[in-house]
């Protein structure tokens, strides 16, 4: 028999059948829409940089790299930046220096996301 989903991978054991998942945080994350973020990833709206198509959510991940980066050592991005609501905006939690590596993180997952699983059309 041949497992349908081709991001587990079933072990036979002689005692017991074991299904290991294979998906990565970000796309379980993506998959169940844990956050905002990933919620509105899903829809897909995208823009042009620099003549190429980006997802708006990919620049606002890039963008708030850089200010959880700059509050980390302690400058406030800008006057109306939050670091609660962003904080929630991409479901993390912890203190400043935490946020900051996990949204460092994030955009490296992000990145591997994308070349696993995303492609441009023209429509």
């Amino acid at each position: 028999m041949k497992p349908t989903n081709t991001n587990n991978i079933i072990m036979m054991t002689k005692e017991h059948k074991r299904t290991y998942n294979m998906n990565t945080e970000f796309e379980d994350n993506y998959a169940w829409g844990k956050a905002p973020f990933y919620e509105e990833l899903a829809k897909g709206n995208n823009l042009m940089m620099n003549g190429n198509p980006i997802f708006k959510e990919e620049y606002s991940l890039l963008v708030s790299k850089r200010d959880f980066g700059l509050y980390a050592v302690g400058i406030k991005p800008h006057r109306n930046w939050s670091f609660n609501q962003t904080k929630k905006y991409y479901g993390l939690t912890g203190n400043k220096a935490k946020v900051a590596e996990d949204i460092k993180q994030l955009w490296e997952d992000w990145k591997e996301f994308k070349k696993k699983h995303v492609s441009y059309s023209e429509e």
